[in-house]
């Protein structure tokens, strides 16, 4: 038997294999959803995540749109599954009694539009294209790939602090500032499709993000982790078991801190609040470290479970969009395209230049729109009915897939356009998509915030790739 026979004859053997254990797969999630106590919900949840994992998922290519829509698929359909797990109807799981069941399915719905135009915007999968990237980080050192991240990472220091400043230019400096994820992901992959890199190197860079990120009053530490997948996975056509069980592990630790975050964080909002107010001068990193400190000292098994129970529906986000199905047209009529429109306009208006243009406020736009009273500003928080919900009232349940697919198509346009362009296409433009296509991660967004977020990040990312990428790859190719 010669060489070619048995490779042929193992691949055989192996595509064996992942066949049954795709149906394996399929008759349990089947088994599942018909024991379930929301059997249809649970069945057409399933289909739409098959179905969005199918079109997005691309070998060699960053994960960020599967990651888009996986984690807005389990803030959408994460409700059936939890009132699965309690035995009730979605329904009943409700605080305010909103009509969630209808607001999953239109959200599910949703999703399918988001990922079609994100799929026809985004073209067909760029073959070799990860080949082509690990070539990239392969024959350049190690160090000048983490001297780009280290000049990120300043420039994003600078631009914030500039940000406090200049109120007026905050929205493009704190788009400037998150670039600083696209140095990190270059160098994560570098790292990580090349046998001879330093790991230690890039794991101080971790624990370094990790621990900066700490003591925020909105706590952003999952970024690192996030992050780091889609530099790892884009890096890795495959994964050994130990590989696996160290991402499992990773996010394993996410989990735990996230959870760790929900039972603190309202006491530690209210001490930096308190703190701030009583005196002039902002609060050290030491103090808030040493509270959060305190905070999960004290924390026991009572707090703890009551803990898991906050993340779970932190991460679902389809109560206020139900409360919105039934307060629109009942009492306030559609809008008829105003959200959007205003989301489309303001970019264009800084406030440098307009300093009378209204603050943005997600609580007032949630209480007009659903008739409950939420926590705003006043209380450290803001509360949105996310961007489908404020589709709907726009435009009504058929109208909003319309408006979805546009998105889809923006979204799908701009990693298209970025992983593609002569300058930055490779490893460069797998890290410009990844930092700038998160800010659409979530669907509690508010398209009033999201619209301005991705035109503002799209002007940025116009001159990085136009103006600053030629001038540094010289210095990278040296």
């Amino acid at each position: 038997m010669n060489l070619t026979t048995r490779h042929t004859q193992a691949l055989n053997h192996t595509g064996g294999h992942a066949s049954l254990v795709f149906v394996g797969v399929v008759l349990l999630s089947l088994f599942y959803a018909l024991l379930s106590q929301n059997p249809t919900l649970t069945i057409c949840a399933l289909i739409v995540l098959s179905i969005g994992l199918a079109i997005l998922l691309r070998k060699g290519e960053p994960p960020v749109l599967a990651y888009i829509f996986m984690f807005q698929w389990a803030q959408s359909a994460g409700a059936i599954f939890y009132a699965n797990t309690l035995g009730q109807n979605v329904d009943l799981i409700s605080t305010n009694g909103s009509n969630i069941e209808f607001a999953i399915v239109l959200s599910m719905l949703g999703l399918l539009a988001l990922v079609i135009g994100i799929r026809i915007a985004a073209g067909p999968p760029l073959t070799n294209y990860g080949e082509f990237a690990r070539h990239q980080a392969q024959h350049i050192p190690q160090k000048r790939w983490f001297m780009l991240y280290v000049a990120t990472t300043i420039v994003a220091f600078l631009a914030i602090a500039m940000a406090q400043r200049i109120p007026g230019l905050s929205q493009p400096l704190l788009a400037l500032a998150d670039l600083k994820w696209a140095g990190f992901v270059i160098f994560t992959f570098a790292t990580f499709s090349n046998p001879k890199a330093s790991r230690v190197l890039w794991g101080f860079i971790f624990l370094f993000e990790f621990v900066s990120s700490i003591g925020g009053f909105f706590s952003n530490f999952k970024s690192v982790f996030i992050f780091s997948l889609f530099g790892i996975v884009a890096a890795r056509t495959k994964f050994s078991l130990s590989q696996n069980l160290s991402i499992a592990a990773l996010f394993g630790l996410l989990l735990a801190l996230g959870i760790v975050w929900s039972a603190i964080k309202p006491d530690y909002r209210s001490f930096v609040i308190e703190g701030e107010a009583a005196s002039t001068e902002p609060m050290s990193y030491a103090e808030r470290v040493e509270k959060l400190a305190k905070l999960v000292g004290d924390l026991d098994t009572e707090q703890t479970q009551e803990a898991i129970s906050k993340l779970i529906e932190r991460i679902i986000y389809v109560e206020y969009f139900g409360a919105a199905i039934d307060y629109v047209p009942k009492y306030v009529p559609h809008q008829n395209g105003a959200l959007w429109l205003e989301s489309v306009s303001r970019p264009f208006m800084p406030r440098l230049f307009f300093p009378n243009k209204a603050p943005i406020d997600d609580s007032i736009l949630t209480s007009t729109y659903t008739g409950i009273n939420v926590a705003g500003a006043d209380h450290g928080t803001s509360i949105s009915i996310g961007y489908m919900g404020e589709s709907y009232i726009d435009f009504g349940p058929y109208g909003m897939m319309i408006a979805i697919f546009f998105l889809g198509l923006v979204l799908g346009g701009i990693y298209r356009w970025l992983m593609t362009s002569p300058r930055s296409a490779g490893i460069i433009g797998m890290g410009l998509v990844s930092s700038i296509l998160m800010s659409a991660s979530a669907i509690e967004n508010s398209i009033l915030k999201l619209g301005g977020t991705i035109v503002v990040s799209i002007l940025v990312a116009f001159i990085i790739d136009r103006f600053v990428v030629p001038r540094i790859t010289p210095l990278l190719l040296r």
